[in-house]
């Protein structure tokens, strides 16, 4: 055969410099010589070691006791296994394996997902694990965390993420942040039409129980229970009628947790009461926005936040 036609149709040789068939194209770093095995995704070809993917994967070490790669294609002398996963996110999983500590440097959004997918997806347990408490920053189960950094990027993705993998304990943070997005954000971005029920009820469901709490006849838990001393019961009943306190009872709008709407009641608080009594109308609302932070989980049709720690537990991550 013709030196030409034979390299346009040989695999990739080792050291060889030379265009793949069908325009396949090895990694860079990641194509071993001493290698036994070649993992295909897209288009980018990882010539890697069975050893290091079955340390680390109980996925491809039960395929590797049961399937025989070798019978099938090859290529550089290698079995090839065509895996259905984007080559970057392949390149970063197998990365990950390669390098000590490379996992606990990936932060970004995008990288941290593609970690979670392919570890839940090929059962690293460590990288999931790893994945999970980083999203868990950003997605918190206790109120204080939340309070600090009351907001959630890529709420919508992060939500189809927690979904796709099964992490069900980021799911209220996820499905809160698009709440405070507000109702067109939930129906243009939540994807999955469930979810998009399950986040529209459990808005009303916040709606109303931040209403309660602030609705001034309200006999159990209102945020205008007096204080001890008596002195601001008539500023107390003027603050009542303050239009932020009327805006938050008759707009669509969510104000639980809304930073915002906290400092305009404590504004209008310490400009009519005194010291003690705007610290005790502070310490309600913080009060009421706790109790429904700890109400979260059930306004979407989740188990409380006990339960949702407990299924992280069972599978070996911290609560």
């Amino acid at each position: 055969m013709p030196e030409a036609s034979r390299k346009s149709t040989d695999a990739i040789h080792d050291g060889v410099d030379v265009v793949p068939k069908d325009g396949v194209t090895k990694s860079q770093d990641l194509w071993f010589d001493d290698g036994n095995i070649v993992l295909q995704a897209e288009s980018t070809v990882f010539k890697v070691h069975r050893t290091v993917l079955a340390l680390n994967s109980t996925v491809f070490r039960d395929m590797f006791g049961v399937a025989h790669p070798e019978d099938g294609e090859q290529l550089a002398d290698c079995p090839l296994v065509d895996v259905l996963d984007k080559s970057d996110d392949m390149w970063l999983f197998l990365k990950a394996m390669y390098t000590p500590g490379y996992c606990e440097t990936v932060v970004d959004f995008p990288q941290v997902a593609s970690m979670l997918r392919l570890a839940s997806k090929y059962d690293v347990k460590y990288f999931r694990t790893l994945s999970v408490a980083k999203l868990r920053t950003v997605c918190p189960t206790d109120f204080s965390v939340w309070n600090r950094n009351p907001a959630v990027s890529h709420p919508d993705k992060l939500l189809t993420l927690a979904r796709e993998c099964g992490i069900r304990i980021l799911l209220p943070a996820a499905m809160y942040q698009c709440c405070l997005l507000g109702q067109d954000y939930i129906i243009d971005h939540v994807p999955a039409r469930e979810d998009v029920k399950l986040c529209l009820t459990g808005r009303q469901k916040i709606i109303d129980a931040w209403r309660k709490m602030v609705d001034p006849t309200s006999e159990d838990g209102s945020i205008f229970r007096y204080s001890r001393s008596s002195c601001c019961q008539q500023q107390m009943r003027a603050l009542m009628l303050e239009p932020i306190i009327w805006a938050i009872m008759l707009d669509s709008k969510i104000h639980v947790h809304d930073a915002d709407a906290l400092e305009k009641i404590s504004s209008a608080a310490w400009q009519r009461l005194c010291v003690d009594c705007a610290s005790s109308l502070r310490r309600n609302v913080e009060g009421a926005r706790k109790v429904i932070w700890n109400k979260l989980p059930g306004f979407f049709g989740l188990p409380a936040w006990d339960e949702l720690k407990k299924e992280m537990e069972s599978e070996g991550s911290p609560n």
